[in-house]
């Protein structure tokens, strides 16, 4: 665990996903407790190829709607 806060944030070194996607740092969202991923980010080199600027930076997120809506739903379980 890397904060006490009000949202954990846990360090994941030997983490498979995401690999050779993201460049480096990876975040993944959950909900419940971590049982619903409901989506992912994270460094990517898009924007240094596209420049041909290897200092460039580019980071990126989403959250899965489709996903929300299946957490939101009364009943719904993992």
């Amino acid at each position: 665990m890397l904060g006490d806060g009000p949202v954990p944030l846990h360090d994941e070194p030997e983490r498979q996903r995401g690999r050779g996607y993201y460049r480096g740092a990876a975040l993944r969202v959950t909900v419940r407790d971590g049982e619903w991923e409901i989506g992912d980010g994270g460094f990517t080199d898009w924007t240094a190829r596209l420049l041909g600027d290897a200092k460039e930076r580019c980071l990126i997120s989403c959250v899965a709607t489709e996903r929300l809506a299946e957490v939101a739903a009364p009943g719904r379980t993992p």
